[in-house]
């Protein structure tokens, strides 16, 4: 499989993605902008032109590679200055603002023309303006906690990361890399379709622009190359992905509603599988190109064992997923049974183990000289105690009389191990089992679903058809 061509059409998708979530915002904006100041309207408007020039530049760099990195650094300082209208007060202040990204994008178009042998010095103006604008972001969440001020932070976050792979073409050599081309628009896009929407709007559209920006790449080149081991485990993989968007949105009602830890801990268990999953057949699929069995016979294939190469950080990417899956998974089933002290006291216990796990799993510290499946022991037991207390849980409820959430208390917990299973144990089953074990997943986690939970998703899919004709 040609992953030159996953890269690009992972561009392409991106940019589509954004596209398709600016024309939702214009919908929401022309409603929001006359009920809001001037300086909320303008850092809207920047924001969301920042997020067509920052999602293009990837595509842009692909075909232009110096022009992809100038349109980058354009879509961080207009980024920047959206941020800048919201956090200053004096007019002052904001015209500054204003005059600071004219001036940057002066001298980044004149450098890009007359000196490149400055871009050095240019990039690191936009390094300062990356953790500027990190700074203000988390100023702005603590005066005023909103969903805008984590999506900036977070994007902030993220652009260290692709601004690291494009200005250096690392990603054209690791195009395996491409997810982290993904997530970041998948953030963007989520934001500007859920503006004067719930904050949960942002988690699960994430959660499905990510599984889509990833997974159609594959899917798409798999088909034009023939390999039916990358479509096959791919497509199911991102269903089951799909399947856990269900209930996340109904633990992440749940967790606004009552305030509670165990919805809470559960939105982040179902947040991280959905991850874990999408970069688990990422690397799946690169592991499988490492070995003889391109071409393979369909049947034949079914019944291999794929032990390919696989990229180590995208593995230890996995490993802190699933670490963060199985600790949230855990401590749900605490906060169900035991008492504040209690769960306040396994928070400490699990934290010291967990930083153990990350410290011990990370490739510098391994080297080499042990896998992570060595380390799968003490996982498994934090495994084992959240399905006992879980199991206790479910026991507790069935003899309250509470038969039908018992049981999905148990359906849920089988479908969550049958996804770690694939994610720990695929180098060791064979492709159909693999395949199974996924199909398992959807299964039992859509019927561990509410059916309060499938009826206010519906309102989410609803809402994204009419925004859509609306646009039309």
């Amino acid at each position: 499989m040609d992953y030159n061509l996953v890269l690009s059409i992972a561009a392409h998708a991106g940019f589509f993605i954004s596209l398709f979530s600016v024309a939702l915002f214009h919908r929401t904006y022309r409603f929001v902008a006359p009920t809001v100041g001037a300086r909320t309207r303008h850092s809207l408007v920047l924001f969301a032109v920042a997020a067509l020039w920052y999602t293009v530049s990837p595509l842009i760099s692909l075909y232009f590679f110096d022009i992809g990195r100038l349109v980058f650094s354009l879509g961080v300082a207009l980024l920047a200055n959206s941020v800048s209208e919201i956090y200053f007060e004096s007019d002052r202040a904001v015209v500054a603002g204003r005059v600071f990204t004219v001036l940057y994008v002066i001298m980044s178009v004149a450098v890009f023309f007359y000196a490149r042998h400055l871009f050095v010095i240019m990039g690191m103006v936009m390094s300062l303006i990356i953790i500027a604008m990190m700074y203000v972001a988390a100023k702005i969440h603590m005066v005023s906690p909103s969903p805008y001020s984590v999506s900036v932070f977070a994007i902030s976050g993220l652009t260290v990361g692709l601004a690291y792979l494009l200005h250096t073409g690392l990603i054209f050599n690791n195009p395996q890399y491409f997810a982290i081309l993904v997530l970041p628009t998948s953030l963007i896009s989520a934001f500007l379709v859920s503006v004067n929407r719930s904050w949960r709007h942002i988690v699960n559209l994430t959660v499905v622009y990510f599984a889509l920006g990833t997974s159609v790449p594959l899917v798409v080149a798999s088909l034009l190359s023939g390999e039916f081991g990358i479509y096959s485990l791919v497509m199911t993989g991102a269903m089951a992905v799909m399947a856990t968007v269900i209930p996340l949105n109904y633990f992440l009602i749940e967790a606004g509603e009552t305030r509670a830890r165990t919805p809470y801990f559960l939105a982040v268990t179902f947040f991280s599988l959905a991850f874990l999953i999408s970069t688990h057949y990422v690397n799946w699929a690169f592991a499988f190109g490492t070995t003889p069995y391109t071409n393979t016979d369909p049947l034949v294939l079914l019944f291999t064992v794929i032990r390919g190469q696989w990229d180590y950080m995208i593995v230890y990417t996995d490993w802190l997923l699933g670490l963060i899956a199985i600790t949230s998974f855990l401590l749900a089933g605490i906060a169900t049974t035991y008492s504040e002290k209690a769960i306040n006291r396994a928070i400490d216990a699990i934290i010291v183990f967990d930083t153990a796990l990350v410290v011990l799993g990370a490739p510098p510290v391994n080297a080499g000289r042990y896998e992570l499946n060595v380390l799968y022991v003490p996982l498994v037991l934090l495994i084992v105690v959240a399905v006992i207390t879980f199991a206790r849980v479910a026991i507790q409820l069935r003899r309250s009389g509470q038969g039908t959430v018992a049981r999905r208390f148990v359906l849920f917990i089988m479908g969550a191990l049958s996804m770690g299973m694939v994610a720990m144990f695929s180098d060791r089953l064979v492709l159909i089992g693999n395949i199974a074990l996924q199909l398992t997943a959807i299964v039992l986690l859509t019927l561990s679903a509410p059916a309060e939970a499938i009826e206010k998703f519906g309102h989410v899919v609803r809402w994204l058809r009419r925004s859509r004709r609306e646009v039309r």
